[in-house]
């Protein structure tokens, strides 16, 4: 089950990533990645 949530997790992150890079270049990935380990670590963490 954690397998499959951090499988369908990952590649909704790197969708948005790549459609983010070819717009916006760098910068944007970094906010992506950024933005999901706080989501990741800090509000689900929380739960």
């Amino acid at each position: 089950m954690l397998l499959g949530e951090l499988f369908v997790l990952n590649s909704l992150r790197s969708a948005v990533a790549t459609v983010l890079f070819r717009r916006h270049r760098v910068m944007a990935t970094i906010g992506v990645h950024f933005w999901t380990n706080i989501v990741w670590h800090i509000v689900y963490g929380a739960l």
